[in-house]
């Protein structure tokens, strides 16, 4: 694996890039014909971004007993994948990882108990023009996206801050808690500014549809007039992106990708999982100091 960290915003948040991120014979059956296209999924039509979306466990559960999908689904259910990015993580990084195989292990034990393995493994396929994107925040999660088919490298994931708060400081890049030298109460008060910015815009969009208006995902600019945006990384087959999910982001569609997903000309496939990182895990996001 190729292991990149981007320092982005006004706090240099980490943002961890590796490519490879699954083995070439994972990478081949999830791109194969059966695996992704013949296999039954769910579909919902009132989500923002309509496609096929399930879980690792359910594909597997629809496969034909003793067929190499099967046995991908059960793996990836089991999350080989997201032990392969420790193992980077370990072999590459100078300093502590974003999370650990411990994480990997709660996450995995929890999904057990729950029966719920979409955290471990969900598989999401924007396969026709998007209803909406909403810049939204993950809670106490890191967010792995590990984009599958090609003819989609002008999409990827965006990150956007505050335009500005009301007593005239600087914007908020972040919405979780961020302990070292500054104070608890200016750190809460950003939070909830953050938080409360992240409920604004979903009201406002919510208007905006009931009015009868499609606003177009958020690309350059927000239409709700509460976000800008500060930075993008741009998707790669078998590039697996991961952040932190307490910073503001959303899907980053160009008006390109935007038209041709209209056409019904590609599908952009992603493999998803969401680490969770409690606050007293000691998450490197979560020891920066930045100004508020």
């Amino acid at each position: 694996e190729k292991l990149t960290v981007q320092r982005i915003g006004n706090g240099k948040w980490p943002i961890y890039v590796v490519d490879d991120a699954l083995c070439p014979n994972i990478l081949r059956l999830v791109q194969s014909t059966y695996a992704v296209h013949h296999t039954e999924f769910y579909v919902d039509e009132n989500i923002g971004f309509p496609g096929i979306m399930a879980s690792a466990s359910h594909l597997a559960a629809w496969s034909k007993p003793e067929s190499e999908a099967k046995d991908l689904f059960l793996r990836i259910a089991a999350g080989e994948h997201l032990t392969c990015l420790v193992d980077a993580f370990n072999q590459l990084l100078d300093h502590p990882a974003p999370f650990n195989q411990q994480h990997v292990d709660r996450l995995l034990q929890d999904a057990a108990t729950s029966l719920d393995t979409a955290g471990i493994a969900r598989f999401s396929a924007l396969n026709r023009r998007p209803h909406s994107s909403t810049i939204h925040i993950d809670e106490d999660n890191y967010v792995i996206n590990i984009h599958v088919l090609p003819g989609n490298e002008d999409t990827g994931t965006s990150f956007w801050r505050t335009k500005g708060r009301p007593n005239g400081t600087t914007s908020v890049e972040y919405c979780g808690s961020i302990y070292g030298e500054k104070e608890i109460d200016e750190d809460s008060a950003a939070r909830e500014h953050c938080i409360r910015a992240v409920e604004v815009s979903l009201k406002r969009l919510s208007k905006l549809r009931e009015a009868g208006k499609r606003p177009l995902p958020p690309f350059e600019k927000d239409v709700t007039g509460v976000w800008e945006k500060y930075h993008h990384v741009l998707t790669k087959v078998n590039r697996a992106i991961i952040y932190d999910g307490d910073l503001p982001h959303a899907a980053y569609i160009s008006p390109k990708s935007f038209n041709r997903l209209g056409k019904g000309l590609t599908t952009r496939l992603m493999l998803s999982s969401f680490v969770e990182v409690r606050q007293q895990d000691g998450a490197e996001s979560m020891s920066f100091n930045i100004e508020l």
